[in-house]
Formats: C-alpha cells, sequence, structure tokens
C-alpha cells in the first residue's frame, strides 16, 4: 500500500507539472493601442531627411529636404531644403553653390499632401517612403 501511494504522489506531480501552461483553445485577440493605427486610415507624415541627386555630364545636383514636426502642433511642419549645385567644368568639378529655403507646412492627412504656407508648393508624401516634391522624388535617408 505504501507503495501504491507513493506511486500516485509521483504520478498526481508529473500530471501537475506537466499542465503548468495549458494551451489556449483560440489565439489570443489582438491588441491595439490608441496609437496604432488601421491600415485603412490615412497615414501621417513622417518626420525625417529626404534626398533627391541629380548628375548631367556638366553638373551635380543634391537637393536635401528635411521635414519636423512642430512641437505642440498637430498638422504643422518646418521644411528646411538645402539645393548644392555643382558644375563640371573641363573636366574639374567646381565648387558646390549652396541655396538654403525654410518654410512652414501644414499636412493633410486625407490626401497625403504637406501644403508650403508662404509658396503654395505641395509635398505629398508617397506610400513607398519617398516625398514627391516639383517632379523629382526625394528617397528618406534618416
Amino acid at each position: 500500500m505504501k507503495h501504491l501511494s507513493a506511486i500516485a504522489a509521483i504520478a498526481l506531480f508529473i500530471t501537475a507539472c506537466g499542465n503548468k501552461y495549458p494551451k489556449p483553445d483560440c489565439p489570443p485577440a489582438k491588441v491595439t493601442t490608441p496609437t496604432q493605427k488601421s491600415s485603412t486610415e490615412p497615414r501621417l507624415f513622417a518626420s525625417g531627411t529626404y534626398v533627391a541627386t541629380y548628375e548631367t555630364p556638366i553638373a551635380f545636383d543634391t537637393d536635401t529636404m528635411r521635414v519636423e514636426k512642430i512641437m505642440n502642433t498637430a498638422t504643422m511642419y518646418t521644411i528646411t531644403r538645402k539645393t548644392a549645385y555643382q558644375q563640371i567644368l573641363a573636366g574639374i568639378t567646381q565648387l558646390p553653390d549652396v541655396y538654403t529655403q525654410q518654410w512652414t507646412g501644414s499636412y493633410d492627412a486625407a490626401t497625403k499632401t504637406m501644403y508650403v504656407l508662404a509658396t503654395g508648393y505641395r509635398i505629398r508624401y508617397n506610400t513607398a517612403g519617398a516625398l514627391d516634391f516639383d517632379g523629382a522624388a526625394y528617397t528618406k535617408v534618416e
């Protein structure tokens, strides 16, 4: 009888340890936080640095656009555009001419478009993670 109760106690112990983590009958429900958006909602404009480069036999052109959200505003952004243009004369690359412009833009999430307030320019955010501005595609680098 002692052996039978010892075997029963060991079997009960093994069974209890084996059911420590039972498998659920169904997968857990997907939990979303208030900051997560569904894929059907318009995506917010992405802050960051975007670059477009051009090269011809006579010049190099690098156009950089930095987009930063203005704190405590819902849709306002600061846009800094820096253009560096280098001529190639007689096969020698010249020093760059650098031009900088700074704008304030308002982003419309429904159309994925940033409207530059002072100039009326439109900057469109495309689904590939790039900006479309003035016929050029700016690739995100940061």
